[in-house]
Formats: C-alpha cells, sequence, structure tokens
C-alpha cells in the first residue's frame, strides 16, 4: 500500500488540482508508517515528524517562521509507554488494542493477582476507599469495575484515581477502546476492557511498562509571503502529533486524526505556492503537543513569532479524511461575518458539502488559544466517513477522502477571499 502510493505521488503533476486526493493520500500513508510510530513520544516519533515537516519546508522554500528555525520547541511531561505488554484473564490471553487498552495516565506493573468486583459509591466517599485498603492490602488484587458504574465521572473517576495508586484497576463494558495520552501517571494500571464482566477471583497478569519524563516537542511553521509585501498574515494550522504507542510495538496510526490535516496544509502551501495571496502573508504552522493538552498552541500563543495583531485570521483543521455528511465550524456562532464567507465559498463548489454544523466556543483543538487572545478562529473537521478515532483501526487504508478535493477548494477559496 505504501508503495503504491509513493509510486502514484511521483507520477502525477504536483499542482494539479485534479490530483491533490492522491497527494494527500501519500503525505497520510508516510506519516502512519511504523517509522513515525503514531507520532507520539515512544520511539520519538513526534520529533521525526516534525523533521519530516521541516523538509517538506524547505521544498516549498518558505521562509521560516520561528526567525531562522522551523522549530519552536518547548517542554512537558509525558507518560511512555514501551515493551510488550500483557494482559491475561484466566489464562486467556487479551490482545492489545484489539480486547482492551490501557489509559494513558498508568504506570507500570507486572504481576498476577485475583479480580476483586467493586461497585463505587454514587458520591465521593474517602470512607469507601479506607474500607477497600482495610479488606485488601495494597496491591494485593485487581480491582475490576463496570464501566456503567461510572456515570458520575467526575467523582467516579476521582475515585478511580485514588484507588488506582494501590491497585490495578480494570474498567470492563466497553463497546469501543478510545485511547488518550497522559502528562502524569497513577502508582498502578488502569485498564479498559471490551469483557461485559470479569469473573470474581479469576487470576488476572498484567504487564505494563511505563515511564514519565520531560519531554521536549516542537511546533513547525513556515510561510509564504505575499504577492505585494504586507506585515499580515492568515494562519492555517493543524496538529502533527498524535498518540504514539500503546507499547513498544503497538502504535495508533493517526490518519485521520490528524495526518489528514496535516496532508491537507502541505497541499494548500504547494497551491500558495504557486499563486500567492495578494495581500496576506500565508504561515503553516503545525503544532506538537495537541493531543496532551492544547500544549503548542498555548506556547506559540504565549510566544508569538508573528503579534498576534498581525494575523487577520486563523483557519484550524483537523479530521479532513471525509465530508460526506458535511463539516462542522467551531467558532461559526463567535463570528458571523467570517461565517458567511465561508458559505459564500463553500457555495462555489459544483456539488457544496452540506450541511454545515454551525458550533460555538470550544476548547477542543488549537484554534481555542488564539481566539480566547482575540484573534478571529475557525476549527473545521468534515463529517462522516468510519468511526474509527483514537484506536488502532485510524489508517490510511479507511480514509475515505470522498469529498477531498472540494473540501480543498472550500477553504482555498475562503483563505483568497478573506475580507
Amino acid at each position: 500500500m505504501r508503495l503504491i502510493f509513493a509510486v502514484l505521488i511521483l507520477s502525477l503533476g504536483l499542482n494539479s488540482l485534479a490530483q491533490d486526493r492522491a497527494k494527500a493520500l501519500s503525505y497520510v500513508d508516510t506519516l502512519c508508517s511504523p517509522y513515525f510510530f503514531g507520532r507520539g513520544y515512544s520511539k520519538d516519533g513526534v520529533n521525526k515528524a516534525a523533521d519530516f515537516l521541516k523538509k517538506e519546508l524547505e521544498k516549498r522554500e518558505a521562509i521560516a517562521l520561528f526567525g531562522a528555525s522551523y522549530f519552536q520547541p518547548f517542554q512537558h511531561d509525558a507518560n511512555i509507554f514501551s515493551g510488550t505488554h500483557e494482559f491475561t484473564i484466566a489464562d486467556l490471553s487479551q490482545e492489545l488494542g484489539v480486547d482492551y487498552i490501557q489509559r494513558g495516565s498508568s504506570g507500570s506493573f507486572r504481576g498476577k493477582l485475583p479480580a476483586v468486583n467493586i461497585v463505587l459509591p454514587s458520591g465521593m466517599d474517602r470512607d469507601f476507599v479506607r474500607n477497600i485498603y482495610h479488606k485488601h492490602p495494597a496491591g494485593s488484587v485487581v480491582l475490576v469495575v463496570a464501566k456503567s458504574n461510572l456515570q458520575d465521572s467526575e467523582k467516579g473517576e476521582l475515585l478511580l484515581t485514588m484507588l488506582a495508586n494501590s491497585y490495578p484497576i480494570v474498567i470492563t463494558g466497553f463497546d469501543k477502546l478510545t485511547w488518550s495520552v497522559a502528562g502524569r501517571n497513577t502508582h498502578f494500571p488502569v485498564l479498559e476492557s471490551l469483557k461485559e464482566q470479569i469473573e470474581e477471583h479469576s487470576m488476572l497478569q498484567i504487564k505494563i511498562t511505563q515511564e514519565q519524563k520531560i519531554f521536549t516537542s516542537k511546533n513547525v511553521g513556515g510561510y509564504i509571503p505575499a504577492a505585494n509585501p504586507s506585515e499580515s498574515f492568515v494562519f492555517i494550522t493543524a496538529h502533527y502529533d498524535h498518540l504514539g504507542g500503546l507499547d513498544g510495538n503497538i502504535y495508533i496510526p493517526g490518519a485521520n486524526d490528524n495526518a489528514s490535516g496535516t496532508a491537507m496544509l502541505l497541499d494548500m502551501m504547494d497551491g500558495f505556492k504557486v499563486n500567492p495571496h495578494p495581500n496576506y502573508n500565508i504561515a503553516f504552522l503545525f503544532f506538537a503537543g495537541e493531543e496532551i493538552g492544547l500544549l503548542g498552541s498555548k506556547y506559540y500563543t504565549d510566544n508569538p513569532s508573528v503579534g498576534l495583531d498581525r494575523i487577520k485570521f486563523v483557519l484550524n483543521l483537523d479530521l479532513m479524511g471525509s465530508g460526506d455528511k458535511g463539516f462542522a465550524v467551531v467558532n461559526a456562532k463567535l463570528f458571523p461575518k467570517y461565517l458567511a464567507q465561508l458559505k459564500a465559498a463553500n457555495d462555489k463548489l459544483k456539488k457544496p458539502l452540506s450541511p454545515i454544523k454551525e458550533r460555538g466556543e470550544a476548547a477542543n483543538s488549537d484554534h481555542y488559544w488564539f481566539s480566547k487572545n482575540g484573534v478571529p478562529a475557525f476549527f473545521i473537521y468534515t463529517m462522516g466517513g468510519p468511526s474509527a478515532y483514537h484506536d488502532i483501526y485510524d489508517d490510511v487504508d479507511i480514509l475515505p477522502y470522498s469529498r477531498y478535493n472540494e473540501v480543498y477548494r472550500m477553504l482555498s477559496n475562503f483563505v483568497r477571499d478573506l475580507k
């Protein structure tokens, strides 16, 4: 599959709009390859991806966004998994990523312990925790909790965190395994399982290898200057980081989230390189640290290389892999003038994307810190296609890209027509 895409892209004209989909798929395929290992913190995948993007900016002769550098490094905590993980229930092996996952905040553990089923109280109850400690010495059992018993998520999760500092925990009853990365860790691991239930006193064997460290990530950016000299910028952004390795062997590729948005930026850069915007420098800023808490965009807005007052608009892109069911616009209700311009760009298409989901403010991607600092910003993502998200199935082979060319043209027209 990866070889086919590589050959295909070499045979296609770089700047032909009719070829955008194939070109973008080749970028996604590369970014989802084992070399980048999910663009997370295991095997330094995120920084390998940063090096890849730097080379792409250099190929396009983009001007470095950070003085003499394409990189803006920043440090943060990261909980990193390695080795080969194991989980067995009564000697029946469970497959990582398919049958179970460990939470991103899990600590290391290796051992075989009996299962003890517990029902969490409806409210926060320290006496309940103390009673568990009294019945079972720390580290002597694996506590098993049904997902249905976590409806009061804030209090339930707080109890779980307290308990996970003394016992391994397994939560059962998930119908989908969805993973997230974390900066901090509990002492023991917390596993999420597709099993509906685990029999009391079953022997559970768990092996998790984890390391919590200070990690250096990098925002990556360059810009294409306006056709006419200008001090004003439009930023087109996407996060290129993803979740990385579940252990030292299995990783989450992150095709739709967000190799697809990263590929869209590279593709749009080609268009603006050939046909620069007459009035605005177009900056292409690839963020790290989005998945671990919007850290890259927060760092940039706290330490901007281009003054925020010089940024006309920020267009942040994620989940660009579909469009069959339209697209969503976060911050649409904050900036009705720009929403009208976006709709006009969509209406120019022979077959406009529909519906348009108009959302309000949300801290769910890298646009957030810009709009909080007074810079108009949209976060746009496509809807439809496979449901794979934050799991091992989000790979290039299931990415439909069915409306890719239309999405590309709409976004490009929107930026070119900005008023």
